[in-house]
């Protein structure tokens, strides 16, 4: 059965779905045969005429397009086709946080990880065009490629960090790992994300705790409890992030990588050859047969203030410059 045809790209398969938004595996053709896969984000077939949803999905693409950085997925572009707006973003081959074997990640190996999302944080908070914060730091946004590099994904619910409060804490991403700030209503600030961060890794090596840790109480025992001798440095290390007011917390994502830099391991690239490997025999388990979960995408709740266009057909808004030099 041939792939489907939408605008200049042939659609391979769902990458996953949400209730507001889908990422299809895509390619695009380019001159003498060459080809190029990416992931396209579209809204859902029942919120494409909504003009809120549309002016939100397009804020998320406002905000992601001026950035560039290794740890995050990149934004190459936005389309309109057949009347749909659609972000064309890099595709990374591999595994979420959420799909690794957890059992697998050594101290050393969660370190480095956190280390590369740390290095994508600090870039966002520091953004000359404009502070970002991502607001939505979670073990399916975070994509481990078979090359064993980390990617922060997702920017559906990323804000400006001068943005109004009530935009800042507008209920929206994964709920779970929201700072307490967010859960009350408070703004945010950097140290909203490293708490995000830390509860993730956490998570990954101590399991998902049957209690709930909505206070800093019932974190603190969750932290007591639930961690092996070789896990409780690493541990001890990330209690402070979890601390209820974030002026407790790590003063910037520069200041948590140099806490974080003394649990990974020296060689930064045999690190990343591991994590290459555990992602490989994950993906080959899911593609052996085992059942794929489905990526759960937060609603794309950033937006662009530009009217939309409602004419049919195939134009750009912005030039996908970075994707055709990928493809020439």
């Amino acid at each position: 059965m041939s792939a489907a045809r939408f605008g200049p790209y042939r659609i391979l398969r769902c990458l996953g779905q949400g209730g507001m938004a889908e990422v299809w595996l895509a390619e695009r053709e380019g001159p003498q045969g060459l080809t190029k896969r990416l992931a396209l984000k579209r809204i859902r077939p029942a919120l494409r005429e909504d003009a809120e949803f549309v002016r939100l999905f397009l804020r998320e693409a406002e905000i992601a397009l001026p950035l560039a950085h290794p740890n995050l997925v990149q934004l190459y572009g936005v389309e309109e086709i057949d009347g749909e707006p659609v972000l064309a973003m890099e595709y990374v081959d591999g595994v979420d946080l959420g799909r690794a074997p957890c059992g697998r990640l050594t101290p050393s190996l969660i370190a480095h990880v956190g280390l590369q999302v740390l290095d994508a944080l600090a870039y966002l908070h520091d953004h000359p065009q404009g502070r970002v914060l991502h607001r939505d730091v979670s073990p399916g946004n975070l994509l481990l490629s078979r090359d064993g590099f980390v990617k922060l994904a997702d920017f559906g619910v990323a804000r400006l960090a001068d943005a109004a409060p009530a935009a800042q804490t507008a209920l929206h991403g994964t709920w779970r790992y929201a700072p307490p700030e967010r859960k009350a209503g408070r703004p945010l600030d950097a140290s909203s994300d490293l708490y995000s961060l830390a509860l993730v890794l956490l998570e990954t090596v101590g399991g998902f705790p049957a209690g709930p840790l909505d206070t800093e109480a019932q974190r603190r025992a969750w932290l007591d409890d639930a961690f092996s001798a070789p896990f409780r440095p690493l541990a001890e290390t990330l209690r402070p992030w979890l601390a209820d007011e974030p002026a407790r917390r790590p003063a910037s994502a520069r200041a948590a990588m140099a806490a974080l830099r003394p649990h990974a391991a020296a060689d930064a690239v045999a690190s990343r050859d591991e994590l290459a490997r555990i992602v490989a025999e994950c993906a080959a388990a899911e593609a052996s047969g085992e059942r794929r979960r489905t990526q759960v995408l937060p609603p794309a709740e950033t937006a662009s203030e530009n009217v939309v266009a409602r004419n049919r057909g195939h134009r750009r808004w912005w030039i996908l410059s970075a994707l055709a030099a990928a493809i020439l």
